[in-house]
């Protein structure tokens, strides 16, 4: 069924909802249920803890559209395709000596947040977060954006909490939520410099801590920026001290999950995201989290089918779950699938990478591949980040290569973003020398495995050099 041709006599509102749908693609079927319905398309998992917001990809852009219509301020999606400038806003200024504060906190490793009082969680009640609709409306959509993840939602997610907050600055839970979207936001673009960012999410967790102190959420950012100083166990301790002060939080587990998966624990991981899926069995973070875990680690064929399941009926296409499908078509030899699957490739300046990988797997041929091992080890100029220019090299057999785009990375940023690409099942040979073990002392988790015990790929490699000098 097509969007309607006018024949009938039709309300205002439905006017509007089938303009939407038809901008969407969607059915007219689709657009009467909206208007009947009259409600904001927006999930909301409640439970005994503390009740998760999220949409879907075609739901938010939905709901958006029709704040738009009714007059809202927030920005139509089209038009939120970059970062906020943090130099617009007057009150940074204000904030940037607390900034310091925070930072100096760091460095001596006494962060004064950790050992707050915890919030004790009241089963089945809803806190009222603001007084103000306006700025719940913008928080409600800028969180459900959030939980979307991938580039474009983090983007319009930290538009729509930016101004959330500057409708109700004493809006604690805007103030962490924009702190959590900005803490995120180097995972998917690298247009920024981390270190903008980092100072962007620490002022608004002080903001959110000094307005609620009780707060685990800001807190968890703590460990991010401690994970990315190389102090895996500081990162730890973090977590789980937010997790005893509020143990209901499933943002907070999905993120403790997050942590194991970069440190190479994936049975832990697991473990966690499971444990969120109990309660929260929709939540799009937890099953985008557990999927890319079961299938890069685990069992390929079940990875494989909760991302189908993420991407065709959820609806979740975001960048990782595209990336998690294309993977899971070169690994079954399906190429031209796989080049064909590239009409959804979500990296723009460097998806010819991927379609390239994927012929030359094809067709071998060690002059083309020279060329593409160069294209990839130079791609982050173009915005390829480097853990997946580490699965590309993984898939043609350069293990040498991979070696040199990991320390590239360390050598530009300090850090590698995402190192579970190093504990590929796949690539064992890319951990059984030295260089390993220099790779992960750089980026401190040598000293973490020190003292938590060995990650879990150990059990299957003992022979490694990493985990012969853990063995010992």
């Amino acid at each position: 069924m097509t969007i309607g041709d006018g024949s009938e006599k039709q309300s205002p509102r439905l006017i509007g909802w089938k303009r939407i749908a038809g901008h969407l693609g969607c059915s007219e079927r689709t657009a009467r249920r909206w208007e009947a319905e009259e409600r904001l398309p927006v999930h909301r998992q409640v439970h005994e803890s503390k009740s998760t917001v999220f949409a879907y990809g075609e739901e938010l852009d939905a709901w958006i559209q029709t704040r738009q219509l009714a007059g809202s301020a927030a920005p139509a999606p089209s038009t939120v395709t970059t970062a906020p400038n943090p130099g617009q806003t007057g009150r940074r200024f204000w904030m940037a000596a607390a900034s310091l504060v925070l930072l100096a906190g760091l460095s001596v490793g006494a962060f004064f947040l950790w050992n707050l009082p915890g919030k004790d969680v009241e089963t089945g009640a809803l806190t009222k977060l603001t007084d103000d609709p306006v700025a719940l409306d913008l928080y409600q959509r800028g969180r459900a954006l959030w939980h979307q993840r991938g580039e474009e939602g983090n983007r319009r997610a930290i538009l729509l909490l930016d101004q959330a907050v500057e409708q109700d600055p004493d809006f604690a839970e805007a103030w962490s939520a924009l702190a959590s979207a900005w803490a995120t936001f180097p995972n998917y673009a690298d247009d920024l410099p981390i270190s903008q960012t980092t100072s962007e999410a620490l002022l608004a967790a002080h903001r959110a801590l000094e307005l609620d102190p009780t707060l685990s959420e800001p807190r968890t950012l703590m460990s991010e920026i401690a994970a990315e100083r190389g102090e895996w166990l500081r990162a730890r301790e973090i977590y789980e001290e937010a997790i005893r002060a509020d143990p209901g939080n499933m943002t907070v587990l999905v993120w403790y999950a997050g942590f194991y998966r970069n440190v190479g624990e994936i049975t832990k991981s697991l473990e966690l995201t499971s444990r969120v899926l109990a309660v929260e069995p929709s939540s799009p973070t937890a099953l985008s989290e557990h999927a890319m875990n079961t299938f890069f680690m685990r069992d390929k064929a079940e990875g494989e089918a909760r991302l189908d399941r993420l991407w065709n009926e959820l609806g979740f296409q975001v960048s990782l779950i595209w990336y998690g499908k294309w993977s899971a078509l070169v690994f079954r030899e399906e190429f031209e699938a796989a080049i064909d699957w590239g009409q959804h490739c979500p990296f723009e300046a460097v998806c010819r990478l991927f379609d390239e990988t994927a012929r030359v797997l094809q067709a071998p041929d060690p002059a083309r591949q020279s060329v593409l091992v160069s294209d990839i080890k130079s791609g982050y100029q173009e915005g390829l980040p480097g853990f997946l220019g580490v699965g590309l090299l993984e898939l043609l057999g350069e293990v040498s290569e991979m070696t040199a785009v990991v320390n590239d990375e360390i050598d530009r940023t300090g850090t590698f973003v995402t190192p579970v690409a190093l504990y590929s099942p796949g690539t064992p040979a890319f951990r059984e020398g030295p260089d390993f073990t220099d790779i992960v002392t750089r980026i401190g988790l040598m000293d973490y495995w020190q003292a938590a015990g060995p990650p879990d790929f150990c059990a299957a490699e003992p022979d490694a050099h990493v985990c012969r000098q853990l063995l010992e």
